[in-house]
């Protein structure tokens, strides 16, 4: 979620970064990533977004995970006719 508020502590040299509220979802839909990584994207037939992440450099290892991903939600979203 966006950011919405930031609060710095000089004495520490840390920075309390606050969040907008998130949306309830399941929570197998979360993920943390920290560093530097590359990501692949594409868009299922009804809109949704879907992101294979990598390594910086490694996004043309993913390609095939994405297809296969984004397949199997089209497959779900139409077998189950939900978006």
């Amino acid at each position: 979620m966006n950011v919405i508020g930031v609060e710095e502590h000089p004495d520490t040299s840390q920075t309390t970064y606050t969040f907008a509220e998130t949306p309830l979802m399941s929570t197998y839909l979360l993920a943390f990533c920290v560093g530097d990584y590359d990501y692949l994207e594409d868009i299922t037939k009804t809109g949704t977004k879907v992101r294979i992440y990598t390594n910086t450099g490694d996004g043309n290892k993913s390609k095939f995970a994405l297809e296969v991903a984004v397949g199997c939600l089209n497959w779900y979203q139409a077998e189950f006719k939900i978006d």
